[in-house]
């Protein structure tokens, strides 16, 4: 984690190669985690979904921005199922502004947790199954300027799996999230 939050600082710190700062609120109406949780008698697989909010702040070096991303704790859920689970990540995000034109193609790499609140049926547990790890992945959208203001919409799909054991009090032997799709659309400035 220390290196995630390392590398921005350090990159942001090269004052004479910078165009400006930019801080961003990130608004995810779409935001899909596939899960798997292998428990003591089955294999139970689904994709949680949920809307969130998260936060970007970052530095633009002409067509190439760095920025660090933090989505604080937020529900997802399968509705169908009545499952529940807290998620939050914090990212290193790279775009490029493709040519002159206003659409642009990154990356991110980051740290992701997700918590089981509610398993399958409505299931409480005594100690929540909870798994973390780190994640990676790629995005690609549009922003529109407007002076010092700005809006984008983008989308962004991570493929770093990450999997743990579930606690000895619950019936969950391990819980696994493949990947993560979102969908984005932010409004920020620069200064």
């Amino acid at each position: 984690m220390k290196i995630i939050l390392f590398i921005p600082m350090l990159l942001i710190s090269f004052n004479a190669y910078a165009d400006n700062y930019f801080a961003e609120l990130r608004v995810g109406p779409t935001d899909t985690y596939h899960k798997v949780v292998n428990t003591a008698n089955a294999k139970l697989e689904g994709d949680f979904k949920g809307v969130n909010l998260g936060l970007r702040a970052g530095k633009s070096f002409g067509q190439h921005s760095l920025y660090l991303e933090y989505n604080p704790e937020q529900d997802v859920e399968i509705k169908s199922a009545n499952e529940l689970a807290k998620v939050e990540s914090t990212f290193i995000g790279y775009r490029y502004l493709i040519g002159n034109s206003n659409f642009f193609a990154g990356g991110q790499v980051g740290q992701s947790s997700f918590t089981l609140e509610q398993g399958p049926g409505g299931v409480m547990f005594i100690d929540n199954p909870t798994t973390k790890g780190m994640t990676y992945g790629v995005n690609t959208g549009y922003i529109q300027k407007y002076e010092n203001i700005y809006l984008s919409a983008d989308a962004a799909y991570n493929f770093g799996s990450y999997k743990k054991d579930g606690p000895a009090s619950t019936p969950v032997k391990n819980i696994e999230i493949q990947h993560q799709f979102q969908l984005n659309l932010s409004i920020g400035t620069t200064f």
